[in-house]
């Protein structure tokens, strides 16, 4: 082709990259003046228990966001926290839905201070020569997969000698996640990206654009009920377990409802599948119904039949306590039955 016939392309392609140029700074301009961008930020969201963050994890999805109200140093609702790990000090690091967040009771989200975590923490630290650390990794909406890449990504860092799961029924259910609908409505899934988040934050076009777009592609999460993805998460768990020589405990909290056959029978399937993969297990199910006289319903919080009330919290610690102990050798156990 001929030079003069290339340059006259060039020129013609510069002109009109110009011309676009222009014509997206006008619109911003434009947008900007007549405040049509969202006033919102449309990678988190905040909710009555807590505010999460969008992050650039398959998996994970969302995050508790970082300097929100009662998240720690490490990004997570506990006290803050050191990751290096002090001689002499055994660490639980505790995986978990919104059971373990501290949900629901006694309105939203109840004081840290009222989680079990914090709660088996005291009662072990109570007269011992050994020094405890029940951490709490937790994060309101996730699933059994989500919780063990959490453990992976953050938890493993923290070397733990016991790794507790707080097993909800409903940890095996894809879309189950409050959280995720609202992370769905905004465009998060759309948008969530480093470079997308970047035009977001600063373009107010590229802002109002994305918000048309999402409201046009927003859609229901769908619940899909995943028995496979529990046997793969606690596979993927053992696998770590055995890289980094911690033990394994399986809390199993059950439907606080009248309705508790079903609840049994699902809570004995997910035992047998956590049993055969060699980890510990907790069925609160049988301590649940000695504490409400065969009544689930009255250790039930105020918005939830997942949820325990700060008694059913209590209840829970002392049975991660005693069987803390009990693995590594302790001579004593915490007493009592009752929630109350």
């Amino acid at each position: 082709m001929e030079p003069r016939k290339l340059n006259r392309i060039a020129s013609r392609f510069a002109l009109a990259l110009l011309g676009t140029l222009v014509a997206l700074i006008l619109a911003e301009c434009i947008v900007r003046r007549l405040d049509l961008a969202p006033q919102f930020a449309p990678l988190e969201i905040s909710t009555g228990h807590g505010d999460f963050t969008w992050v650039d994890d398959p998996v994970l999805k969302y995050l508790p966001r970082p300097g929100a109200p009662g998240v720690n140093n490490l990004g997570f609702r506990d006290r803050d926290r050191s990751v290096e790990k002090t001689p002499y000090t055994l660490r639980v690091v505790t995986l978990g839905d919104s059971i373990a967040y501290g949900y629901c009771t006694p309105e939203f989200s109840h004081p840290r201070e009222k989680v079990f975590t914090r709660i088996a923490e005291e009662m072990l630290n109570l007269n011992s020569p050994k020094r405890y650390e029940v951490l709490n990794l937790a994060v309101s909406g996730y699933d059994i997969e989500q919780e063990v890449r959490l453990l992976e990504t953050h938890g493993l860092e923290l070397h733990p000698d016991v790794v507790v799961v707080a097993y909800c029924l409903n940890d095996d259910v894809r879309g189950a996640s409050i959280e995720l609908k609202q992370f769905s409505s905004n465009g998060a899934e759309l948008w969530g990206r480093q470079v997308l988040r970047r035009l977001l934050t600063h373009s107010y076009l590229f802002r109002w654009v994305a918000a048309m777009l999402a409201s046009v592609n927003s859609h229901d999460v769908v619940r899909v009920q995943d028995f496979e993805m529990r046997r793969k998460s606690f596979q993927a768990l053992k696998n770590f377990a055995s890289a980094g020589k911690f033990q394994i405990i399986v809390l199993i909290f059950p439907n606080l409802s009248s309705r508790s056959v079903g609840t049994n029978q699902l809570t004995q399937v997910v035992q047998a599948d956590a049993e055969s993969f060699g980890f510990d297990v907790v069925d609160l199910l049988p301590v649940f119904l000695e504490a409400g006289a065969g009544r689930l319903e009255t250790i039930r919080g105020r918005c939830s039949e997942m949820h325990p009330d700060e008694g059913g919290h209590r209840l829970v610690a002392e049975q991660l306590a005693n069987k803390i102990k009990d693995i590594h050798g302790g001579s004593y156990r915490l007493g009592g039955g009752s929630a109350r």
